[in-house]
């Protein structure tokens, strides 16, 4: 194996971990509005600590506060307008080495590109947005844009409206600190396009002490662009899913479930889907333990005549380890497994090391090991070493 574009890496990583920086006030977003921290929110940007989720689920205004006070100034109570849009933008930029394919090594930046837009209609009514504007080299577009209504009729009751992730309630993709995703969120049999990503719908939330449930209904075939009718879904049934959970101290547990249709538009034929499973989450002072376990069938992902079901199951397994604020570390694991549909399994461990050199620059090394034996579906063991610059203004 040519080892140059390793050391070429390793050495990248060294230089980038070797800047001698002070933590600086982070300055985009939130931080801006409300004059905080980044660190107020987050153990290390982007995954949210204890008040930053709690902040989140009360549609990112502040407990007890406000943001409608200054709406006297205008003259019209049921008018309010800030004076300053909240934007802020976030840069991501790789560099990989992997085998598998021609290219070795390659020079990703920017890999991602974001825009965030979050607006304050009212007291407990916020929009939160980000413009996806550039992916890989395309431009994708909106992911996360939702009206969310907080504590409806006084109570712990929350409704959010618009695009979002239906795994949301149990882990955010976009928080995770890895460059390696969690499989499988992303698994879809046969000509199956669904995934346990973004969808368009509403979820309503509800806390009653240690108990939480949320509930969701979406049209189940992601956020693409309208058909010749005009509309978002290709078929009338809608997707359900919801999760309950509960905890105490640092533990917290919940069960999560989905039920689906998928419909082709050549043949007509549908797919039913379901997925289902227990999550757990321990997070105690430096060390945060999260893991989800999912058992999912799809009927007919094929979308022919006679065919078989499809089952698999898996999930993963993941260790955050907060050293100090400038220092963290991440293992991995996911696992897929499937006895008719080999092609899906997946058996990666991922070892994540990330220095904040401000609140919001940070530099990461990150190496993926393939465990999956090889195989007619699996001919190649595939391995990646990511070092990467993440950045937010």
């Amino acid at each position: 194996m040519n080892r140059r574009p390793l050391l070429l890496i390793a050495a990248l990583a060294l230089l980038f971990l070797s800047i001698a920086s002070e933590p600086a006030r982070a300055n985009p977003g939130f931080a801006r509005k409300f004059g905080f921290s980044c660190i107020m929110c987050h153990a290390g940007f982007p995954k949210l600590n204890s008040f930053g989720q709690s902040f989140a689920a009360n549609g990112y205004q502040m407990p007890g506060g406000s943001i409608t006070s200054a709406a006297a100034a205008l003259g019209d109570p049921k008018l309010f307008l800030e004076k300053n849009m909240n934007l802020a933008a976030r840069m991501d930029a790789f560099l990989r080495f992997q085998n598998g394919t021609n290219t070795h090594s390659d020079i990703e930046t920017p890999f991602l590109f974001k825009l965030f837009i979050t607006g304050y209609l009212a007291n407990n009514v916020t929009f939160y947005s980000y413009f996806l504007a550039d992916e890989g080299g395309d431009v994708v577009g909106l992911e996360d844009a939702f009206l969310f209504l907080n504590n409806l009729g006084g109570r712990d009751l929350d409704l959010q409206i618009g695009q979002f992730q239906v795994m949301d309630p149990v882990y955010s993709r976009e928080q995770r600190l890895t460059y390696q995703d969690i499989e499988i969120y992303l698994v879809h049999p046969g000509d199956s396009m669904f995934e346990l990503t973004y969808q368009r719908g509403g979820i309503l939330s509800y806390g009653l002490g240690p108990v939480e449930a949320a509930a969701g209904i979406v049209n189940g075939n992601g956020i693409g662009t309208e058909n010749d009718n005009g509309q978002f879904d290709n078929n009338t049934p809608k997707d359900y899913f919801g999760r309950i959970g509960t905890g105490a101290g640092p533990v917290s547990v919940g069960y999560f479930g989905y039920k689906g249709m998928e419909q082709d538009d050549s043949s007509g034929n549908r797919n039913s889907i379901t997925r289902h499973g227990p999550d757990l989450r321990i997070w105690h002072k430096k060390i945060d333990l999260r893991t989800e376990w999912l058992f999912g069938t799809d009927s007919n992902p094929s979308f022919l005549a006679g065919s078989s079901p499809i089952r698999h199951a898996g999930g993963f397994a993941e260790i955050d380890y907060h050293f100090n604020p400038d220092w963290t570390g991440v293992v991995l694991y996911n696992y897929v497994g499937s006895g008719r549909a080999r092609y899906l399994e997946k058996n990666l461990g991922t070892v994540n090391l990330t220095h904040y050199f401000l609140r919001n620059l940070k530099a990461f090394l990150e190496y993926t090991h393939d465990f999956q034996g090889e195989n007619p579906d699996h001919p190649q063991k595939l391995y990646s070493m990511t070092t990467g610059l993440v950045l937010a203004f």
